[in-house]
């Protein structure tokens, strides 16, 4: 019976702290069907939720915009993912030189536990790599890792980012 309860303790244990990995995950998928390149950014809808109340406090405007709620409020995914759009950048690498990707956001939306944030971009065919930035969240955990996994023509490939790491570049 003690063996039990010790793993019932030990359960609860690690299912309080389950949530304090911080990390979230990018896809940058090249859809020739559609001709795009599609960007998907998920994120755990707590840790959002939190650096956004973060981001109101600096701003000096956590009373202007109330409680952050991202699950029912689409003002408050709408600010989080203009903040990510900030924080990610790809620029198309050639043999000369690199060209920012205009990258369009889309919108955000809850699944779940996860906030997906959508960007989409016009590929260019010309280029022989990516240049890649992806700090969401990092100005707030200092052991926030973001994962971008870049899949073209039927490949994965990726990226890992932590704090203090800014522009990684991937050749196709």
């Amino acid at each position: 019976m003690r063996w039990f309860v010790a793993l019932a303790f030990s359960l609860l244990s690690l299912s309080s702290q389950a949530h304090q990995l911080n990390a979230a995950v990018t896809t940058v998928l090249f859809n020739p069907r559609l001709g795009q390149l599609e960007i998907m950014h998920k994120f755990f809808v707590h840790d959002a939720e939190h650096a956004l109340r973060h981001l109101h406090k600096e701003a000096g405007a956590a009373q202007q915009h109330g409680s952050v709620d991202l699950l029912q409020n689409e003002q408050n995914r709408a600010e989080f993912a203009d903040y990510v759009a900030t924080e990610f950048e790809l620029q198309w690498l050639y043999a000369d030189g690199s060209k920012a990707v205009s990258l369009t956001l889309v919108g955000a939306e809850v699944d779940g536990n996860n906030l997906w944030v959508y960007q989409e971009a016009s590929p260019d065919n010309t280029a022989i790599g990516l240049k890649v930035r992806q700090n969401s969240l990092q100005q707030f955990w200092a052991k926030q890792v973001n994962l971008v996994n870049i899949e073209r023509d039927g490949q994965v490939r990726s990226l890992q980012f932590r704090k203090g790491q800014s522009w990684q570049q991937l050749l196709f």
